[in-house]
């Protein structure tokens, strides 16, 4: 089966190398990969071609729609449409994988435009999947969101900080960082690791946190300290609440070393706890739940969550849903 995969792992982010591995598995071939939109307007003698491929699996295509200053704009609405057409005509079938609601940090105004604007496109896909099965009764596929890779707990670089909570991964103000330092208590450790393109919002985060026992690890950790980091760590903190994201990476990454979460009530983690019984997760709507779940001792352990980890998002369970994905798009 023939597979072609937007957009092509860079280096930056797991997720889409993972996936590509795992459609691999279930393909029994090397997929392939979109060409960028300056490509298939530019150079469409190079790039245009007709049902070459069976199917088209799609990733944060939503993303083109904002701009570098965070806003809806017509070119990358035009984007948007333009590489939809490039699917529907290169490949049989097309799968739109929704990782958001819309694209993070645009304007509140602009949110129920972009809704708009997403669920047109979606409409114009064969497949439309989540990594949420809260979502399957509004026409979504599940399909498990992969683990990350981990290293062995004894290659793990010795660190001078153990035994503190963790936020990880980049560093922006959707996360709702800021609040969450603005209500840490004095008597817990806190490290905010990961890459920030907004260095003002880190210098804000710095001037709040000063007296209280919170470090500071902004950049693009490589894996052998993102190793160093989870296996250290008592257990990772999701606060953002935000209504535009539908899974985190994050907490992805964490569950994959083990880590119990603390995070936000959102649609999906609710999902995860009380439909599926994940016990790795505890869950907060007001800052004083927050600070009483910071009291109490964790309910679980790593080796615990590792195991509930593994049967729900492992690569078996992940390359099950593929499979039976890709049978329904051959029929």
């Amino acid at each position: 089966m023939r597979i072609l995969f937007y957009p092509e792992p860079d280096g930056a982010n797991e997720y889409t190398s993972n996936m590509v591995e795992n459609i691999e598995s279930v393909a029994g071939e090397a997929v392939y990969f979109s060409p960028n939109i300056k490509d298939i307007v530019l150079r469409p003698h190079k790039t245009f071609c007709y049902k070459k491929y069976d199917v088209a699996v799609i990733n944060w295509l939503e993303n083109n729609l904002r701009s570098e200053g965070n806003k809806l704009f017509v070119f990358g609405v035009l984007k948007f449409f333009v590489y939809i057409l490039f699917f529907r005509l290169a490949a049989r079938k097309t799968v739109y994988v929704r990782h958001n609601i819309y694209p993070h940090d645009i304007p509140p105004q602009q949110t129920e435009t972009a809704r708009k604007i997403i669920a047109f496109g979606e409409r114009l896909f064969h497949k439309k999947v989540s990594h949420s099965g809260h979502l399957v009764d509004a026409g979504y596929f599940y399909v498990p969101h992969p683990l990350y890779q981990t290293q062995s707990e004894t290659m793990a670089k010795a660190q001078q900080l153990q035994d503190y909570y963790l936020v990880f991964g980049r560093v922006a103000r959707y996360k709702q960082i800021h609040t969450l330092i603005e209500n840490w208590p004095q008597n817990e450790k806190l490290l905010i690791a990961g890459p920030a393109s907004d260095s003002a919002y880190v210098e804000e985060l710095k001037a709040s946190a000063q007296g209280l026992d919170i470090e500071f690890d902004i950049r693009f950790l490589p894996s052998e300290d993102v190793d160093a980091i989870m296996h250290n760590a008592r257990a990772i903190i999701l606060s953002h609440a935000g209504e535009e994201m539908i899974v985190s990476g994050s907490f992805f990454h964490a569950i994959s070393y083990g880590l119990p979460v603390i995070a936000t009530d959102q649609a999906f983690l609710s999902w995860l706890k009380y439909d599926m019984r994940f016990s790795g997760l505890s869950l907060f709507s007001t800052v004083n739940e927050f600070v009483a779940l910071l009291k109490a001792p964790l309910a679980t352990s790593k080796q615990a969550v590792l195991i509930e980890s593994e049967r729900l998002f492992g690569k078996s369970v992940v390359q099950a849903n593929l499979q039976h994905l890709l049978s329904e798009l051959s029929r």
